[in-house]
């Protein structure tokens, strides 16, 4: 029986003096982020961890039928301060990509006009601690396919023990930068990462989905999960 597998892709949580100022690409407020949040228990999609996913791309029985992982890029401090709190109260874990030579640093990410703190190591182990899997999207964002192979493979290796040193285990999961994978779908499983994700958006079947190609569906404040998960 084929399980159905949604990785959803957050990035920025902001608080509710911001909502007149939001982007509609890149952030949703705290209480648009807590509706998604209801709207995926109401309508039965489990929450699964990141284990539960690398897992299930060898054995997809590990998963529930409706299976979701939510994912946030960059590992902006708002996860922490914003959205941290809402995914306990639904019992959700997660997972934050980051690109580990920004942690600590402010950042620009895609269409945000302003630069947003990165969480340190100790807050991104503590988002870790608390369920929400820090795991690798390379070095500093560079697209893959702009980088030779030699390059890549100093991106997703050097990034793995960056978080093996600072978390305490290596990333086992890659997104792509930018969505982008260049060539690298086979230097990331050579890296011995379990999977990895692209930007491509729809819903992953499993089995038959690549691994190392899984699919994540862009999420922003006008996005209709119903739609985007139908």
């Amino acid at each position: 029986m084929k399980k159905t597998l949604a990785i959803l892709r957050f990035r920025s949580i902001g608080g509710p003096e911001m909502d007149a100022l939001l982007s509609p690409a890149s952030i949703l407020s705290e209480s648009r982020f807590e509706e998604m949040l209801a709207w995926l228990h109401r309508n039965r999609w489990q929450a699964v961890t990141a284990g539960e996913v690398t897992r299930a791309v060898e054995d997809p029985a590990e998963l529930p039928e409706k299976a979701v992982l939510v994912t946030f890029d960059g590992g902006c401090r708002t996860v922490l301060q914003r959205g941290l709190p809402r995914l306990r109260k639904y019992r959700a874990p997660g997972v934050v990509f980051v690109a580990t030579e920004l942690v600590g640093r402010e950042a620009t990410f895609d269409s945000l006009d302003d630069p947003v703190q990165v969480c340190t190591w100790d807050e991104l182990v503590q988002l870790d601690r608390s369920d929400v899997s820090v795991q690798s999207s390379g070095l500093g964002r560079r697209r893959f396919s702009r980088l030779d192979a030699t390059e890549q493979e100093a991106e997703v290796l050097a990034s793995r023990d960056a978080i093996d040193r600072h978390v305490g285990r290596p990333a086992e999961i890659f997104a792509y930068p930018k969505g982008d994978p260049g060539r690298g779908p086979q230097i990331v499983r050579l890296a011995g990462y379990r999977a990895a994700c692209t930007l491509e958006g729809g819903v992953n079947a499993l089995p038959g989905a690549d691994p190392f190609r899984l699919a994540r569906i862009e999420v922003g404040p006008g996005t209709d999960l119903a739609t985007a998960l139908g």
